[in-house]
């Protein structure tokens, strides 16, 4: 899966203060403006999904601060990926 939001621009990737010296994998990496440009939503509707049971990615949530692990957002959109034949 690419990271890259449909507009060609590279998502600016920073590394939350207190991280440092943590595995990448362990961080989450992606804000809701990062996670509804790759999924092509509204900012709006991934606010909305967290409020909604069972909608949405998993998310990590640390005082006022919101953000999404990377395999969070391959896992929902592997969840609802329809497989034919």
């Amino acid at each position: 899966m690419s990271t890259q939001p449909a507009s060609g621009k590279k998502s600016k990737q920073k590394k939350a203060k207190g991280f440092k010296g943590f595995p990448e994998h362990i961080y989450p990496q992606y804000d809701e403006h990062d996670v509804a440009q790759i999924l092509h939503v509204s900012v709006r509707t991934v606010q909305s999904w967290r409020s909604t049971p069972d909608k949405g990615p998993d998310f990590v949530k640390i005082g006022d601060s919101v953000r999404y692990h990377k395999q969070a957002l391959i896992d929902y959109i592997e969840k609802r990926t329809v497989r034919r034949g």
